[in-house]
């Protein structure tokens, strides 16, 4: 059953090891959705951190202490048992997606694609329902709305408009309305991709950026912003009507960056 929006009702105040479980959840979710295979086990090692250390949060809300006599805190394990009058049915394969991380932290192992996309959504439910459930805390005041849709499988209505923009390119009348068009698109693009708190918004260096995420070299990429910047300033600059045949190569370099960037699938 669907979780409903719950009041928050705990402190404003987050402690500095909660924030860090939720900036390891969010790194771990990018990588995740990265698609890349070099991403795959980097999802894993950061959202198994954040799970324990939200679980280590829940056990100080308790009044509980998380070191042992030795200084160093608990393990996995050991939370576990320290919240054993908890009802945490998740616990299972939350232990084997430590073992697992275990493994990938020790031995370099890339999980698979199947693997990584079961454990990492055992992990985003169990996330959302221990904070909602524990920690009186709704997911939606802590995740970026970005990486929830992709998760939830909703549609994120700026790549979806950034797309409507691309295939109204497509069927513009004139070249250059073409290369306009398509450059409106591929701007609306990097404010999406941008992250705010920057306060920068590069064409250039977002795109490059993103799609190194990706795995996708900078040699890779290169070409193809060439290609967008040098038509679209020929035609903005001046009174230059290209030619049918370059504002295909701009609307292909375009579709080549959108799909680096993860905006459209191949």
């Amino acid at each position: 059953m669907a979780l409903g929006i719950k009041k928050i009702t705990m402190n404003t105040y987050r402690s500095p090891m909660f924030n860090h479980a939720i900036e390891s959840f969010e790194h771990g979710l990018q990588h995740y959705l990265d698609g890349t295979q070099r991403s795959r086990k980097f999802a894993l090692l950061h959202l198994d951190q954040a799970v324990e250390l939200i679980l280590k949060e829940k056990i100080v809300h308790l009044g509980k202490s998380i070191y042992k006599s030795d200084g160093t805190t608990l393990t996995l394990h050991e939370s576990f048992s320290s919240l054993k009058s908890l009802d945490i049915p998740e616990r299972p394969r939350l232990e084997e997606v430590h073992d697992l991380r275990n493994t990938v932290q020790h031995k370099g192992l890339t999980p698979d694609q199947p693997a990584t996309e079961f454990y990492v959504k055992v992990l985003y439910e169990f996330v959302k329902r221990f904070l909602y459930e524990e920690l009186d805390t709704n997911i939606e005041s802590i995740i970026d709305a970005r990486y929830r849709a992709l998760m939830e499988g909703m549609p994120i209505p700026e790549i979806n408009e950034v797309k409507t923009i691309f295939e109204n390119a497509k069927m513009s009348l004139t070249s250059s309305e073409k290369i306009l068009s398509g450059y409106a698109a591929m701007q609306r693009a990097v404010n999406f991709l941008s992250k705010p708190e920057s306060g920068i918004r590069s064409f250039r260096s977002t795109f490059r950026s993103v799609a190194s995420s990706r795995g996708f070299s900078r040699e890779k990429i290169k070409p193809y912003l060439d290609t967008i910047m040098r038509l679209r300033n020929k035609v903005v600059h001046s009174e230059y009507s290209p030619s049918d045949d370059e504002a295909q190569q701009f609307l292909d370099a375009c579709e080549n960056i959108l799909n680096f960037v993860g905006i459209i699938q191949d």
